[in-house]
């Protein structure tokens, strides 16, 4: 969820609310889209790193917004820009008290005007935006989609991506349904699924150390070796996340590999 949520400590800057995210991460992993999605969205190192926290009614900041759908929700081309622009008025207000690092909802920066997002009309906020998206079958398609990648191969079936979709959906967006469908189907074990997965850099060094029975090395070895190996832990390189797949192993990543492992050995 890291990789898909992607925020950075070097623009955070806030330990605890790097800390704070991934336990929300933890927490509602297997849960419910909509939670999840709710609670990402209002955690500080989000609002900080998308410029929301200081997202106000006079100067909306567009930043959340537009990453909420291409990335988060429902990918490019399934929205407007007029979306974008109503979607970060309702947006304003989601703030943070930089004290303790918390969410905190500041109606005098809210936007109380009527707005117009995906041809609904009303006076909106953040909560309201998410139910919206939620509701266009595209969104249940993009994660599931986002799922099937991740665990098994690039450019599903659309039949498995439908599929997937609809028990989402008639689930109320849990996910642990989702998940076993997906864990016991067929195709999860089809010749295009076996043997296409490229281990992310963190996926590769747990592996080692559980099939080498080796303990965890001290914390400044495991930070050089992922950041050798291209996956510096807090910090993707962009929005977007970290790319994966076969960015992962480059001529120089897997001579870092190679090394690593002989080093852990």
């Amino acid at each position: 969820w890291h990789g898909h949520f992607a925020t950075s400590v070097q623009k955070v800057k806030a330990t605890y609310a790097m800390y704070r995210q991934n336990e929300t991460f933890r927490t509602y992993a297997a849960g419910n889209w909509k939670t999840l999605l709710l609670e990402a969205s209002k955690e500080p190192a989000m609002l900080i790193y998308l410029d929301n926290a200081r997202s106000r009614k006079d100067a909306p900041n567009e930043n959340f917004a537009r990453e909420l759908m291409e990335l988060f929700t429902l990918g490019e081309g399934h929205y407007t820009e007029q979306d974008v622009k109503e979607a970060a008025r309702a947006m304003t207000g989601w703030s943070m008290n930089r004290e303790r690092i918390a969410f905190q909802s500041r109606p005098f920066m809210h936007d109380r005007g009527r707005k117009k997002f995906m041809g609904r009309t009303g006076n909106y906020d953040g909560t309201d935006i998410i139910e919206i998206i939620l509701k266009q079958k595209q969104a249940s398609e993009f994660i599931c989609r986002k799922l099937w990648e991740f665990f098994a191969y690039s450019d599903p079936e659309p039949e498995v991506v439908a599929g997937l979709a609809y028990l989402l959906r008639r689930k109320n967006y849990e996910f642990r349904p989702v998940l076993k469908t997906m864990f016991t189907s067929k195709a999860f074990y089809s010749g295009r699924a076996l043997r296409m997965q490229i281990k992310s850099p963190v996926q590769w060094l747990v592996g080692v150390l559980m099939c080498g029975d080796i303990d965890t090395p001290a914390s400044p070895q495991v930070t050089r070796g992922l950041e050798q190996l291209g996956q510096l832990l807090f910090a993707p390189p962009n929005v977007k996340g970290w790319d994966g797949g076969y960015a992962s192993i480059t001529a120089a990543n897997l001579v870092h590999r190679y090394n690593l492992a002989g080093t852990l050995l």
